[in-house]
């Protein structure tokens, strides 16, 4: 063989080997059947800085809810809250709730602000809900809503 020939040949192995190894970096983790990976992503539309408050829970059957995190978001923020891997026939919720500082607070929240939540079954969303603060219960600024899904 001619030394053009070994050059060519090596050179040939090395983009081989490297677009090899490229292409197995992209690979995502496979869950067996019945098994998703569930998240939470959670986004405040306000500029008041009062944000909202959220808790993110599964239920098995009839046993008592478990809370898997909880969070809150102001100011145009948006937070994600990975939940792991869950089982077909789990119920996730989230529970989101906002109230004025004080019943007779004079800081109310800018009536343009929204608060949702998205519930996601392996990378897709699977439940949203929206929630804004024109929404009044007794004078006092009060908002609550659940997202909830079945796996």
């Amino acid at each position: 063989m001619s030394p053009n020939w070994t050059v060519k040949l090596i050179g040939l192995l090395l983009l081989v080997i490297f677009l090899g190894a490229c292409s197995s970096g992209n690979k995502e983790e496979v869950l067996p059947a019945g098994q998703h990976r569930v998240k939470v992503r959670f986004t405040a539309t306000s500029l008041d800085g009062l944000g909202a408050q959220y808790t993110f829970s599964r239920q098995v059957g009839n046993n008592a809810p478990e809370q898997l995190g909880a969070g809150s978001a102001r100011n145009n923020a948006t937070e994600e809250l990975d939940g792991g891997i869950k089982s077909s026939g789990e119920v996730i919720f989230v529970e989101i709730s906002f109230r004025a500082i004080t019943p007779t607070s004079t800081v109310v929240p800018n009536p343009a602000a929204s608060y949702a939540v998205e519930i996601l079954v392996d990378g897709a969303v699977q439940t949203k809900v929206v929630i804004d603060a024109a929404s009044k219960i007794n004078n006092t600024y009060y908002l609550a809503a659940v997202a909830k899904t079945t796996l």
